[in-house]
């Protein structure tokens, strides 16, 4: 996150979605990252905007994008209406193209029912995938993918339950594994 003219105040994880915008199959590629990451942890105050590492192919250049945040309305980005810490923020399918790693998919975010058809439940291993400021180098910069960090850990409970007429009471999921600063908005696969 950075104020005023790229003064960078804050770090954080984020992956690209592919968020469907018509039922055919179009969709725009959406940077998705914890609501609390677009702005200052101590101040409280919105950043102006976000400066992003897109992961490009092994031997191209870095590519980096200035993502300007406009917080009054409308906005520039999605927020969680329920109240989340969750922001999708579009992103000009131009200025993503070339980028290495396919996006996810908005069909692989858990849900109730996914859930219960892909028998995920409370024990199952995680994966989390971060960018972790204390272990970057000057070479992480300028090499063209954005390395992650890779933490394990283990799903300690599942958020739905089931009240059983075709509704669910939804709370927290519980992810027990190491995080630390840089980790908020990282990806969470679970196997």
């Amino acid at each position: 996150g950075y104020s005023g003219n790229l003064k960078i105040e804050q770090f954080g994880s984020a992956s690209l979605y592919n968020a469907p915008i018509s039922t055919n199959g179009q969709a725009i590629i959406c940077l998705v990252t914890a609501k609390h990451n677009i702005s200052n942890l101590h101040t409280g105050k919105m950043f102006d905007g976000l400066l992003v590492k897109i992961s490009m192919p092994h031997g191209s250049k870095p590519k980096y994008l200035k993502i300007p945040l406009k917080h009054d309305f409308p906005k520039s980005y999605w927020e969680s209406p329920s109240g989340l810490d969750l922001v999708a923020i579009p992103i000009p399918a131009n200025l993503t193209q070339g980028h290495e790693m396919a996006s996810f998919a908005e069909s692989q975010i858990i849900t109730p029912q996914n859930a219960m058809e892909n028998d995920i439940s409370a024990g199952l291993m995680v994966e989390m995938f971060c960018v972790q400021f204390e272990y970057e180098d000057p070479i992480d910069y300028a090499m063209p993918e954005t390395i992650p960090t890779t933490r394990y850990g283990h799903l300690s409970r599942l958020g739905f339950y089931d009240l059983g007429n075709g509704n669910f009471n939804i709370r927290p999921h519980v992810i027990d594994l190491h995080s630390s600063p840089g980790n908020s908005g990282a990806t969470v696969l679970v196997w």
